[in-house]
């Protein structure tokens, strides 16, 4: 079997996007773009994924048991904010980053780039 036949791993094509720098490059353009554009980008599409993660939030906390424990009501409204904090929070870090993945790979937005990138070094391979 060819070298050019070789399966080429993921791991490998983001090891050399590291080595590259190309990697951070990315995602320093992706950060900055989602934050110069943001709001423009959750304006100019489709408003599910604003609602969908604005439901999730609040389910999210409505749904915790810190908030749904007896004497919840009697907790000082920074203790509450952490117990709350300390449950969900990651779970809904989870859907925004999802949210935001889903932004990205968007037409017209930084997936292409991405693409030509991971392609490029790709064929240099």
């Amino acid at each position: 079997m060819g070298e050019e036949n070789k399966k080429i791993m993921k791991e490998e094509v983001i090891a050399k996007l590291k080595d590259d720098g190309d990697f951070d490059k990315l995602r320093l353009k992706i950060v900055r773009k989602l934050k110069d554009n943001l709001l423009y980008i959750f304006s100019r599409i489709n408003n599910k994924f604003t609602l969908e993660l604005r439901n999730n939030i609040i389910l999210a906390v409505k749904q915790s048991a810190a908030l749904n424990c007896l004497g919840s009501e009697n907790m000082k409204v920074r203790e509450l904010s952490d117990a709350i904090h300390d449950e969900v929070g990651n779970k809904v870090m989870g859907k925004i980053s999802d949210s935001l993945w889903e932004i990205i790979r968007l037409e017209g937005s930084t997936r292409i780039e991405i693409i030509e990138t991971i392609v490029s070094h790709r064929n240099n391979n």
